[in-house]
């Protein structure tokens, strides 16, 4: 491969959806010769190129993109991940994009900067009822977050999980939550671990 190709590969093993040339020429630094970059990644079979115009570039096949990841260094990976995060970021429709951006900075290692976009990917997927989803962002936080907030996003992931019929999720969080509340909070959070547990 050219070294132009081998700057764009990174970045699209990395996109965690499909990438536009202005995105690539843009992360790369190549600006408008990143057509040949992709074009030749096209002609080695290990990207598709459906060529709308817009966001149309992607690896091949998931299992391309993992043996790929193989070959490249943790750091370049991390610095590929946190180059998208900065450019999402800057997108009109951020909001949008939020668990795209959420799980570019957890890959980037920056679960400082992730929280908050996770905790609005988390209420998009409520709004979407896609409660399942919704608790797995509630619950990436947790390690995170601390204190009255903690205990918010413990009570939201046990909730989405339990609306989403996953009870043996929705009992792990009700647990936890038993742990940390007192009174009459801690008996409701017990009777709802067992019963989504005896589920």
């Amino acid at each position: 491969l050219s070294s132009e190709a081998k700057r764009v590969l990174p970045m699209l093993v990395t996109a965690g959806g499909q990438a536009s040339m202005e995105q690539l020429g843009e992360l790369t630094g190549l600006d408008d010769s990143v057509d040949a970059a992709v074009t030749e990644l096209v002609r080695q079979r290990l990207v598709i190129d459906e060529a709308t115009g817009g966001e149309c570039i992607s690896i091949y096949h998931d299992q391309v993109a993992r043996e790929l990841i193989k070959t490249f260094r943790t750091q370049m990976l991390r610095e590929a991940h946190n180059a998208w995060a900065k450019l999402l970021i800057r997108q009109d429709d951020s909001e949008r994009l939020a668990a795209r951006i959420a799980g570019q900075l957890f890959a980037a290692e920056q679960p400082g900067r992730a929280v908050a976009h996770a905790i609005l990917a988390a209420e998009d997927a409520e709004n979407r009822v896609a409660k399942a989803e919704a608790g797995r962002w509630y619950a990436r936080v947790l390690p995170y977050v601390k204190g009255a907030e903690r205990i918010r996003q413990l009570r939201n992931a046990a909730r989405c999980f339990h609306e989403a019929d996953h009870p043996a999720m929705a009992a792990r969080y009700y647990q936890d939550l038993r742990q940390i509340e007192e009174g009459e909070e801690r008996i409701e959070c017990l009777l709802l671990a067992t019963t989504a547990s005896i589920r």
